[in-house]
Parts: C-alpha cells; structure tokens; sequence
C-alpha cells in the first residue's frame, strides 16, 4: 500500500504546478514546455471535496488501517454534510514565440454539490434523545455544469514578470437554483415505540437546453444564451522561486438560460413495534423541461487564486491557494 501511495504522491507533486494551475489561469501558457507550437493539451480532473474525513482518516486509511465513524465526525459538519464531486475537462492548443503566446481554450468543469442539514447527520450518528423532535429545511443539491471556451493572451514584461488575459464565453448546462428548498423531519416517541424520519422536496434548476438526457438544442440557441467572462492572471520570477496569482471568470455578461425543471427527492422511514418500514430514496428528473417566460440571468462564481513554486533539481515544492465568490460555500 505504501508503494502505491508513492507512485500517486511523487507525480503529483513533481508535476503539481503545471497541472493543477492549467486553465485555472491565463497566465499559465507560459508553462508549456512547447514554445512555438502547442497542440492539444488534454486533461482531465478529478477532485473530491467532503467534510465527513478529515486528513487524519485519510492517512488512516491509506495505511490500511479502518477508520471509525462515531459521533466525534459531527465536529467535522457542524453546518452539515458537504459532498463535493468536482470534474473538469480540458482541451488547449496555441502558439508563440519570444515573449509572445496566443491559446484557445475548451472545458467543461462540474461544481455540483450535495449538502445533508446539520440535524440528520446528527440523527445518522446516534446523538439524538428519546422524545425527541428534529427539523429543518435546507437546500439538498446546488452549483452547476456549465461549458466555456475562450481566447487567451499572454505577454512577458521583463525578464522575470509575465501576464495572461483570456476571453470567452461560457454556456451554463445545468444550473441548480440556490433557493430550492427540501425538508427534514425526525421523530422519537417512547410511550409509542416510533420512531419516523422523513426528507422531502422539490429541486428547481436551470438550463440551456430544453432535455438534460439528448441536449437537443441549435448552435444559434447556444449563442443566444451564452454568456461572457475574462480572467486575467500574473507570474512573477525570484530566481528558483515563482508566484502567480488570478483572478478568474469575471462575468462581463451574464448567461441567460431559458428552460427549466424539478427534480423530486423524497425518503421515509420509520420504526414501530420492532416493525421496519421504509420508501425511497427515490429522485425524479424530467426528461423534457419546460421553457420560461423570460429567460433567468446566471453568472458562473468568480475564482480568486495564487501559488508559488519553488525549484530543485530533482522535486518542485509547491503551495496552492484558491477560493470562490460563491459565499454560500
């Protein structure tokens, strides 16, 4: 097991700065490793975000030893559980020369999460009294699945000062509304031996495209609705040690998405007598949306971010920084 952990952690962190910067910064055209010609850059990236495991548990389980879940995790979701299942594809061809490149840029990035109320993960973890009652209404899934595509620039100033500007347009796929509401509720009845939990609600969201499954729509639709971005970004150099530091998807307009849907997401369960009955989970998803009266404006969340590298001659040591506008999260 420690041999397999090597073989993830050293490429990771030898090639962390190229990899994990590329196409979250303009700038970083300049770290191609082609000059003139640079053709196809394809990637793709793979993030799992949650507050259920700690980095501890994960050094646990790396070890392979077994980690126990008991009620000392609720202090990890004290706001509720978080699921964050990010991946992103991207593609990038551009040239230069000098201190001169021009790229064109296509990805597709994913930033949907799920978020489980503070009162059911307590319920989940036994801390939870006799005669009790718990409830709360909270916004099971948000964030989106959008695609973008954008010409970007790149200039050196110097020898060791360089900056990127990237411009483009982004067209939302699917866009979960942040003021959708679902409902949990639990109750505990010692004089009647019951105990009933139940999660309902109704999950609007957005979208480009009139059907999530075929994606039925014409370019001309697309550009109707597409919205515009610019991202700017700057690499400084101290011999051995670079910095860089973005700003990334500002909204010069927004998006606007014409169609929309609800998803259903309903359980119940519930325990009486020694008797176990249960329903669901079960999650609807139309197939066909409906189209809006007046299209709804979205802005895809605005990213702040920095790094530093510092050089060796067999290892790079890398530092990340990156946060979002979007302050619900």
């Amino acid at each position: 097991m420690k041999k397999l952990l090597l073989l993830v952690v050293i490429p990771a962190v030898y090639f962390a700065f190229n990899s994990t910067l590329w196409f979250e910064n303009p700038v970083m055209i300049f770290d191609s490793p082609r000059e003139y010609l640079n053709l196809s850059d394809f990637q793709i990236g793979i993030n799992l975000d949650q507050n259920l495991l700690s980095i501890d548990d994960l050094m646990t389980m790396a070890k392979g030893s077994e980690v126990i879940l008991d009620e000392s995790k609720l202090e990890l979701m004290k706001e509720g559980f978080k699921f964050f299942p990010m991946v992103s594809m991207s593609e990038h061809v551009g040239f230069g020369f000098g201190s001169f490149r021009l790229g064109i840029n296509a990805n597709v990035e994913n930033g949907i999460r799920l978020t489980l109320p503070k009162e059911l993960t307590e319920v989940l973890f036994g801390k939870v009294d006799t005669n009790t009652t718990k409830e709360s209404t909270f916004n099971i899934l948000s964030g989106s699945l959008f695609a973008k595509t954008g010409l970007n620039l790149g200039f050196g100033i110097g020898k060791n000062l360089k900056v990127g500007v990237e411009i483009g347009a982004y067209v939302p796929i699917l866009w979960f509304d942040d003021r959708s509401q679902s409902h949990f509720f639990y109750r505990s009845d010692e004089e009647t031996a019951t105990v009933e939990m139940k999660i309902d609600g109704n999950v609007r969201f957005l979208s480009a495209v009139p059907n999530v499954k075929d994606f039925d729509i014409s370019t001309d639709e697309l550009l109707e609705g597409a919205g515009y971005y610019a991202s700017f970004g700057a690499m400084m150099s101290f011999g051995k040690l670079r910095v860089v530091a973005g700003l990334n998807d500002v909204s010069i307009q927004p998006a606007k998405l014409s169609y929309e849907g609800y998803s259903r997401v309903s359980f119940e369960a519930s325990l009486s007598n020694l008797e176990f009955g249960s329903s669901g989970p079960n999650v609807e998803i139309p197939d066909d949306l409906s189209q809006l009266p007046t299209p709804e404006d979205v802005q895809i969340p605005m990213k702040i971010f920095a790094a530093a590298e510092y050089r060796t001659s067999f290892i790079n040591l890398v530092a990340h920084f990156k946060s979002t506008t979007d302050f619900s999260e």
